[in-house]
């Protein structure tokens, strides 16, 4: 502007407006095939491992589902835990060798299976971040929790952790859904060209 000013030229101006959108333009061309580069590697990496996993885990808690529906989880009189290789038919009972077996644990700071429940395996590590036990609890796929002080309380929490398999299995398939609607959007995406070329 300056320059045009001083020289009394319209056309420097002119020239210096349309350099600055020339520069403009150059750096939305080049957003644009970053994000071309993005989304190809969604494409051929990113969404493709996503789906895969998520139909694994998809596939395993349908199992640990069938499994869960089979027993009576509330069923008192039919309990029946291993904990250790001494099988227990009272919850309390169960819960207290469930709590000293991952004691046993601390000690050694290893993790390890402990038990087993209708066909779950049961294996307790300890969290040294979190200064408590965890269990997971592993049927076709793993369910983690961690283990409190009181032993009924833990048989209530193994015994949600298995009642909560239905709406994990529903997020997963909603999960999935979402993932391979983004794969759809995204090769959609990686075919428009750049908006402002001519």
């Amino acid at each position: 502007e300056i320059k045009a000013l001083a020289t009394g030229n319209p056309y420097i101006k002119e020239k210096m407006d349309l350099d600055v959108q020339v520069s403009k333009l150059k750096l939305l061309k080049a957003n644009h095939t970053s994000q071309i580069y993005r989304l190809e590697s969604d494409i051929a990496k990113n969404f493709p491992v996503q789906i895969s996993a998520l139909k694994e885990r998809i596939a395993g808690m349908q199992v640990d589902s069938q499994v869960v529906k089979s027993v009576d989880l509330q069923d008192n009189d039919t309990f029946a835990m291993t904990v250790g290789n001494v099988l227990y038919e009272d919850k309390k009972e169960a819960g207290e060798a469930l709590i000293a077996a991952c004691a046993g644990l601390k000690t050694v700071s290893t993790g390890g299976k402990v038990g087993e429940y209708h066909g779950f395996t049961l294996s307790a590590s300890y969290n040294m971040f979190s200064n408590a036990f965890e269990l997971t609890v592993k049927g076709k796929c793993s369910y983690k929790l961690e283990i409190g002080k009181d032993p009924v309380g833990n048989m209530q929490r193994i015994h949600n952790t298995l009642s909560s398999i239905d709406r994990k299995l529903t997020e997963s398939e909603q999960k999935l859904e979402t993932v391979q609607q983004q794969l759809a959007t995204a090769q959609e995406e990686v075919k428009k060209p750049f908006p402002k070329e001519a």
